[in-house]
């Protein structure tokens, strides 16, 4: 998570309050708090530069594991260009940034109806592992994505017909 600002450079104890559970931050530039368990559900986020007055930033959504469930289809050309749907589980309410990562690529996905569409980038020859980030947090399972050389014909029988 990261709460950009300023004035936080001359912070003595920054710290963000997830709820009533304080995690210290880091600081370069941007904040940064690493989410504490919690269940599911939304949260008052705070921040705090002396460790004791918080101020509150926004409503922080906890949401379940999502796990990818299929992947359509499960190959496609080098070149990139295939567009790749995906069902998941659990699809949290309110969230709006989605990633699709294939390997260490990561190419924006579109939610239409219950499934994400991506569009699968360019890559060599070989076996990749698919996975969604939705809200930079990503899917609890990868699923496999097979990069294949494209099509060459060299002769066709008869040329007529």
């Amino acid at each position: 998570m990261t709460i950009r600002g300023s004035g936080m450079e001359y912070a003595t104890s920054l710290v963000c309050r997830f709820d009533e559970t304080i995690v210290a931050a880091s600081i370069f530039e941007t904040v940064g708090c690493t989410s504490p368990p919690h269940r599911v559900g939304t949260v008052p986020l705070s921040i705090s530069v002396n460790g004791d007055d918080f101020r509150f930033v926004d409503d922080f959504l906890y949401f379940a594991d999502v796990a990818v469930l299929t992947l359509d289809p499960s190959y496609g050309s080098v070149a990139g260009g295939t567009r790749i749907s995906m069902t998941v589980s659990d699809l949290p309410l309110g969230t709006s940034d989605f990633e699709c990562a294939f390997g260490s690529s990561t190419t924006v996905a579109v939610v239409s109806s219950d499934q994400f569409v991506c569009t699968s980038p360019p890559h060599a020859v070989g076996r990749v592992f698919v996975s969604l980030f939705i809200n930079g947090v990503r899917s609890s399972n990868q699923l496999s994505f097979d990069f294949i050389p494209p099509i060459v014909l060299t002769q066709l029988q008869p040329a007529y017909g």
